[in-house]
């Protein structure tokens, strides 16, 4: 199953969440218009999701 949430925050920012899980997380994709440093702190951030109870 999919699950899809989006919110706008301070300054109007965008962040969209997609967790595609069952028991378990078995993939996340974290995207908007905003930055992070270091950029590829992001992938670490989903990959650290992936197998968590939900």
């Amino acid at each position: 199953m999919i699950f899809q949430a989006k919110q706008k925050v301070k300054e109007g920012k965008v962040v969209k969440v997609e967790v595609d899980c069952d028991e378990l997380i078995r993939k996340v994709r974290i995207t908007g218009d905003f930055f992070l440093h270091p950029e590829d702190i992001l992938e670490e951030i989903e990959k650290s999701m992936v197998g968590l109870v939900r």
